[in-house]
Parts: structure tokens; C-alpha cells; sequence
């Protein structure tokens, strides 16, 4: 694209204006991982840096890969980093993030030029630890610095510009834009139609939302996730599971899972709605039904070393 052209529909041959869609693309802010090697930072973006409120955690309560990643993968270098190594990390990830704020008001200055009334959207396709739970880029984990990303969209003169907390995620995206522009999605499609929120007539679709990993390079680590506004419940294969109460632990600090309290079951008598034993055996019920009913292959899967070697649940940690 040429900065400062107008983007303009072309036509058919009968003149009819054909529908446009424009994808752009970015790589950064990922390409953080030459934070320890590239020139600092000047001193104005370090002292704007902020430090994460969850920046320490000695991981001994969390599922064994987070600290397996931590101390032999990609977060080797940070073992034992002090404030000021993460204010640099900070700092150098805020950096790319302007980077990427540039080139998105480049594409906006040539749509808002052209004749196109345009439908925006812009999100991510995941997040960076950054130094929350002392843990650099992305791994073996679920926390909100990871899978909570931004979104953003946009119809001027169609939708009014607010916030909104609902719980979305990214495969609504499509149906979405199938709702906005008339087309109909296709049968099977996954995803809910946002579009009550946008135009606010519905605080949100969805009481839920569900997400996956695998694993990264040959390191074979399967995760499930399931979030509601309060709650997030998450199951490891092999490793274990973490509960967190988002309203009293926003920084995902207390795993509720390993304590006595999220061992009790639903039905005994005395556990109340939003007692840890109730919500752990209400989200790990949603959670089975969710992998019965996509077809999830999760419970046969394996998992293995950082070399790829399948690890049996005898030698799991």
C-alpha cells in the first residue's frame, strides 16, 4: 500500500460497485524476542513503563510446565530477573505497539478518504505474558496477559463508540461480519453474532468462553480453558488444574484448585453458589460437555518433553 492514497471499491462490468474486504496484517508487537539483545530503551519510555501488579509468583502452586518454561525453555533468561530487566522488557514491547498504532492510522487515514464506508476491525491473535507471573512471551499457560485480546470495532454512523466486558471470541468474528453486511453464515459455522452488543441492546451472547493449546516447537502441552465473568477453570493434561476468582484475584495469583476448599462437591450440603468446590465442579462439567459436543480430541492426546518424547503419566512432575 502507498501512504496517502485513497482505497477505492472497483466496479463490475456492469458498473455495480463491488463489496470490498481488506485484510492488513502485522507481525509486532510479537517480535519481542530480541528484547535482551536490542539497544535499550531511552529513559522517557522506561520510566513510563508499568510494572505488572502480578510480577511476582513463585509458580510452586501452578501446574509443573509453567515452571518447566520457565527454568529450561524460552523463559531461561529470566530466571531470578530484576525489576528493571522487566521495566526494559516493558518498554521495548510498548515501542513495537506504537509501531503497529502508526501503521494502523495509515490504512485508517486512506479509508476515511475514500468512498468506501468502512466496517473495522482489529485484534490479535493472542497476548504476552510481559512479565506477569515473572514469565516472558508466550507458553504453556492460560492466563488473562495471554488470552485475553484486544478488540476492537468500528461502523461510524452505525455503531456508537463504547466499552463493553461481554465475553466474546474470535471465531465470533465471522458471524459478526455476516450479521453487519447481510450475508448469511454458513450452516456450521462456530461463533455467535456480536451484534446485540455492538448496537447494545444485549450485555453479552455468551455466558462463556473456551480456549485451547497444544503446545509450542516439539513440547507437547494440552491445555483446555473455560472463563465466565468471574471464574476461569483450566485442565492440563497430565499436569493438574487451576481455578481462579477473577473478582478477588484479578492477578491469577491464588490457584483455588490445589486448596481443600475446591475439592468439595456441589451437592454436599453447606457449599454455596460461587464456593470454590461448586464453581470448580460446575466449570470442569461445562468444560467435558464442551469437549463432547466440538468433538475434542483432548483426552486422548499425549503429552511430552521439550525434545518431543511422549512422557508418561508415571514420570509427569
Amino acid at each position: 500500500m502507498t501512504p496517502g492514497l485513497p482505497i477505492r471499491r472497483s466496479r463490475a462490468a456492469n458498473g455495480a460497485r463491488r463489496p470490498l474486504l481488506l485484510v492488513v496484517s502485522w507481525t509486532n508487537p510479537h517480535d519481542i524476542y530480541n528484547v535482551l539483545t536490542a539497544a535499550p530503551p531511552d529513559a522517557r519510555a522506561l520510566a513510563a513503563a508499568r510494572l505488572p501488579s502480578n510480577l511476582v509468583d513463585d509458580l510452586r502452586h501452578k501446574p509443573f510446565p509453567q515452571r518447566h518454561y520457565l527454568e529450561e525453555d524460552q523463559g531461561k533468561p529470566f530466571v531470578g530477573a530484576d525489576r528493571e530487566v522487566w521495566r526494559r522488557y516493558r518498554a521495548f514491547y510498548n515501542g513495537l505497539v506504537q509501531t503497529v498504532d502508526r501503521e494502523i492510522g495509515t490504512v485508517l487515514d486512506a479509508l476515511e478518504r475514500s468512498d468506501v464506508p468502512p466496517i473495522t476491525v482489529f485484534s490479535t491473535d493472542h497476548g504476552d505474558l510481559g512479565g506477569a507471573h515473572g514469565l516472558p512471551y508466550k507458553g504453556p499457560a492460560m492466563y488473562e496477559e495471554v488470552v485475553r485480546v484486544p478488540l476492537v470495532i468500528s461502523w461510524p454512523g452505525r455503531i456508537r463508540s463504547a466499552r463493553s466486558d461481554a465475553l466474546v471470541s474470535l471465531i465470533d468474528l465471522l458471524p459478526t461480519l455476516c450479521d453487519l453486511t447481510g450475508v448469511p453464515a454458513a450452516n456450521g459455522v462456530d461463533g455467535l453474532s456480536l451484534r446485540p452488543v455492538l448496537e447494545q441492546r444485549a450485555g453479552a451472547v455468551r455466558e462463556m468462553v473456551f480456549g485451547e493449546y497444544y503446545g509450542k516447537q516439539s513440547w507437547r502441552v494440552p491445555i483446555r480453558m473455560v472463563r465466565t465473568a468471574r471464574w476461569k477453570y483450566v485442565r492440563y493434561l497430565s499436569y493438574g488444574e487451576e481455578l481462579y476468582d477473577l473478582d478477588a484475584d484479578p492477578g491469577e495469583l491464588r490457584n483455588l484448585a490445589r486448596e481443600p476448599s475446591a475439592a468439595s462437591a456441589p451437592q454436599r450440603a453447606g457449599v454455596r453458589v460461587g464456593d470454590p468446590g461448586s464453581e470448580r465442579t460446575r466449570l470442569a462439567r461445562e468444560l467435558d460437555d464442551w469437549i463432547r459436543r466440538t468433538g475434542d480430541p483432548f483426552p486422548g492426546l499425549t503429552t511430552t518433553d521439550r525434545s518431543g518424547r511422549v512422557v508418561a503419566t508415571a514420570q509427569i512432575k
